[in-house]
């Protein structure tokens, strides 16, 4: 019998089986449309690295590590002028994903138990397959940046590989894209790491935090000052959001929760560190998925893989111990399990190629190619579709009006609802006169267009800004008016 396994030993830790999985990954990667979100985010990040500022020429909520990230596409596309932006953040990504998996064979090569036989070929599908089209989120690339560290925790907590300080620096990166994801590591310090080396781990990540702190509060002060109170009151619990127990009960929300569930109940029967290191994970990614009840695929990026990488652990586990009592109450959870994550992670497919066909069609239906400077005035966040992505100028401080919703349901105006209303109808204004856009986009949606062009309309100067503009050409998606000196007039 072992004689047989060998050959089948070999191939899982053979490098071949990682770069067939990695070209695998990038071949499916080719065939989606890259985020909407990764294409305005290196848009900021241009802007950024030419002068630009939070609030002043751009305005978003995330902070700006994801733009220093983000850059190096900027600089390739500019020796590179004749490769699209979006195909040259493919490679670049993927660039990242085989550094990542070249450092964790490293590892894994170092290892020579049955756990570490099938988590090289394991990790290369979770880092170059399961993000599908969200390929490039800051959530992907906390889960690349991060698996070293997370697979040295696995594998030998005890005495950490050479470079693993490397690692540690890494993964910092990786979890600060998103800063609440620092939970994740300070967690697994603390409760799985030993005294001497906890202490010594928790304080590089903790230095790491607050020199990024540091770096926002005097290098970035708008975004301290201006970007953050607007995120935090008028986007974290107003746009997107539903319901939340129709949230729970959504099979994206759901069947992650059921696995939770499950995986605790099995972890109490084998009580394995490298499974309860992963099912913190799961418990923190879940907590960060759910709390702020917005339905967005690419949020459940960690979570989905953390609890892939758990579920393989416990069918190990589960196989390789013979005399575990209540084992077939045991194999059942495990399997139940395993079906509820591999329908979920199909499921995420099929609304990955569902996004894909609609970026499709939202590209679809091009803008005159005269008309080079856009504005767009849209709630949804595809406008980079058709600005960014095709070589046109934006305008807009704003990939989408995420704050606009609030606005429009909202019954009465605090103070501040009024001064931030008066700074929105500002810095649209602002744009127009400093960028002379050739045309204004609105969403084909008569409801939500009419009541975007109201809410800037209720200031005298934007209307008569608005006014040179009519309406030119419409699409299923969006509406174009164009500039015209003699003014026009406008149809909704």
């Amino acid at each position: 019998m072992k004689h047989s396994l060998s050959p089948i030993v070999r191939l899982m830790r053979s490098p071949l089986l990682l770069v067939v999985i990695f070209l695998f990954g990038f071949y499916l990667n080719m065939h989606y449309s890259v985020h909407v979100d990764v294409q305005w985010l290196t848009h900021e990040a241009q802007l950024f690295f030419s002068g630009g500022h939070y609030t002043t020429h751009f305005v978003d909520p995330n902070p700006p590590l994801i733009l220093f990230i983000y850059q190096p596409i900027n600089w390739l596309h500019g020796l590179l002028p004749s490769i699209s932006t979006n195909t040259l953040t493919s490679y670049y990504v993927y660039f990242i994903i085989s550094l990542s998996l070249w450092r964790c064979h490293f590892l894994l090569k170092k290892n020579n138990s049955h756990l570490a036989t099938f988590l090289g070929p394991l990790l290369a599908c979770v880092l170059s397959i399961l993000p599908m089209n969200n390929q490039g989120q800051r959530e992907c690339l906390m889960i690349t940046l991060s698996m070293p560290y997370l697979l040295s925790l696995l594998i030998n907590a005890r005495k950490p590989p050479k470079g693993h300080w490397l690692d540690t620096a890494f993964s910092s990166i990786g979890f600060m894209v998103k800063i609440q994801f620092l939970f994740i590591p300070l967690a697994m310090e603390l409760l799985f790491r030993k005294n001497d080396l906890r202490k010594k781990y928790l304080a590089l990540f903790l230095s790491f935090l607050l020199l990024y702190i540091a770096y926002i509060a005097f290098f970035t002060p708008n975004y301290w000052h201006h970007t953050l109170p607007l995120f935090r009151h008028y986007y974290l619990y107003q746009t997107g959001n539903i319901p939340f127990f129709y949230f729970l009960g959504e099979p994206m929300t759901a069947a992650p929760m059921l696995g939770f569930t499950l995986c605790c109940i099995i972890c109490f029967f084998f009580k394995k560190r490298q499974a309860l290191i992963l099912l913190t994970g799961m418990c923190i990614t879940g907590i960060i998925y759910t709390l702020p009840e917005q339905y967005r695929l690419y949020h459940t990026v960690p979570l989905l893989s953390y609890w892939l990488l758990l579920s393989a652990i416990l069918i190990h586990q589960f196989m390789t111990s013979p005399n575990l009592k209540r084992k077939y109450l045991i194999g059942n959870l495990i399997l139940i399990n395993s079906l509820l994550v591999i329908s979920t992670t199909i499921d995420d497919y099929r609304r990955s190629i569902n996004d894909t066909h609609e970026y499709r069609d939202l590209m679809a239906h091009p803008i005159d190619p005269k008309l080079t400077r856009l504005l767009p005035l849209m709630i949804s966040g595809s406008s980079p579709l058709i600005t960014t992505a095709v070589g046109k100028t934006d305008c807009s401080r704003f990939s989408s009006l995420w704050m606009l919703p609030y606005f429009l349901s909202a019954e009465h105006y605090s103070k501040q609802d009024i001064q931030v209303k008066h700074s929105l109808i500002h810095y649209a204004i602002d744009d127009i006169k400093q960028c002379h856009p050739d045309a204004i986009i609105t969403e084909n949606d008569s409801r939500n267009s009419q009541s975007t062009i109201d809410f800037f309309n209720s200031d005298p100067t934007f209307k008569k800004l608005w006014n040179r503009y009519h309406l030119t050409s419409k699409t299923p998606s969006f509406n174009v008016y164009t500039l015209s000196h003699e003014g026009g007039k406008h149809e909704n």
